[in-house]
């Protein structure tokens, strides 16, 4: 049986950091008809783990991932790491975070579609929720040199390579001097095991896209996994995932599961959800609406317009909505009908050139009031 194979010289590579995990996936292999075939990559996953030998506590250790045309899927084969699943089991363990209008931290809300990136003088945590089949991608890096950076991203598809890349070299820029290397920690929720493969479609495209990127950029940066609950490795057993929101705390790093009221999920969600209906597919992209150059929520101009159906769909009972506009519609939130309505109604009664103007070219802009996750609306 082919375990993993270095791509310079076709010979087995060397495992002895991760005895148990060669271990899992010969078990893995005794139920599959075909071998298993893997590739070293750059990527890395911490080894303080309980379940692994003393030889490699405290490393970092090389994560192996199905080579091209395999059958294996990426979540499965990471279950495989005795590292990710303690470190899943850790994140899973505690109840979400629930953030209200009475909270006191200051939160940055990153809606599906939206990418943010922050520094701590800006916020103190940056989240997502509302994750069934979608991933919650979040990037943090540090160096003396400069304030940690923390990206956040909601990913609702696989047609967004070029704003993940964005996303690292981001980090790169933001701390290498030349020197030494950039560490950035990945933490990645999202998905669960439903009928569809949605979420496995996107768990294999994410993961093979970072360590394709950390191939890439292994002289300036490196990529550790700190969280990953993808589609298995987030199932319920019950036809449902465990996370569905992801929140980092800017200064400590810390990752855990989170949710928020619509009080405190910045300005205007119901119009940023709109862009979800008016996404150009031929080129679709992640909406920045923050920066770590400025404090400001940022929400870029987009037309949109009554579709066909719209009437139909707000008129639908929840069960037949749910059939018709999720892609897991078993186990969407209680909240999923009521919000989506309140965005179709918006496109149906609002037109967009009332709100960026008639040549639709009217960026909007927001700022903080104070330390309060309240939210004006400014003119630069």
């Amino acid at each position: 049986m082919v375990i993993a194979n270095s791509d310079s010289t076709g010979t087995l590579v060397s495992l002895e950091s991760a005895l148990k995990r060669v271990s899992s996936l010969e078990a893995l292999q005794a139920n599959r008809s075909e071998e298993v075939s893997l590739r070293q990559t750059n990527l890395r996953v911490s080894g303080d783990s309980e379940c692994i030998d003393d030889t490699s506590e405290g490393q970092d250790v090389p994560i192996y991932l199905p080579k091209s045309g395999s059958s294996l899927d990426v979540d499965e084969c990471l279950q495989c790491l005795p590292q990710i699943l303690d470190a899943r089991d850790a994140f899973l363990s505690v109840d979400p975070a629930h953030f209200s209008r009475f909270s006191r931290e200051r939160i940055l809300y990153v809606g599906q579609g939206e990418v943010a990136h922050a520094v701590p003088a800006q916020c103190d945590v940056i989240m997502s929720d509302k994750a069934t089949t979608c991933h919650i991608l979040a990037l943090r890096s540090c160096s003396d040199d400069n304030a940690p950076l923390v990206s956040l991203s909601h990913i609702d598809s696989t047609s967004y390579e070029k704003c993940i890349r964005s996303m690292v070299v981001r980090h790169r820029n933001h701390h290498w001097r030349g020197e030494k290397k950039v560490a950035i920690s990945v933490h990645v929720m999202g998905g669960f095991n439903d009928i569809d493969g949605t979420s496995q479609n996107i768990s294999n495209w994410m993961i093979h896209l970072l360590a394709d990127i950390a191939d890439e950029e292994r002289e300036s940066l490196c990529l550790a996994f700190k969280t990953c609950s993808i589609s298995c490795l987030n199932d319920s057993g019950n036809g449902s995932p465990v996370g569905r929101g992801l929140a980092i705390d800017l200064v400590s790093g810390d990752a855990f599961l989170a949710r928020c009221d619509e009080d405190v999920s910045g300005p205007l969600p119901v119009l940023r959800s709109a862009r979800l209906f008016t996404r150009n597919t031929a080129a679709p992209r992640l909406n920045q609406i923050h920066c770590e150059k400025s404090c400001y929520t940022i929400i870029e101009p987009f037309a949109y317009s009554p579709f066909r159906g719209m009437e139909s769909f707000l008129k639908m009972p929840d069960d037949l909505l749910l059939q018709y506009t999720s892609t897991s519609p078993d186990c969407e939130e209680d909240s999923f009908c009521d919000s989506l309505r309140a965005t179709l109604k918006l496109i149906r009664d609002v037109p967009y050139c009332k709100i960026f103007g008639d040549r639709c070219d009217k960026t909007l802009v927001y700022k903080r009031i104070g330390r309060s996750n309240c939210w004006t609306q400014i003119v630069l």
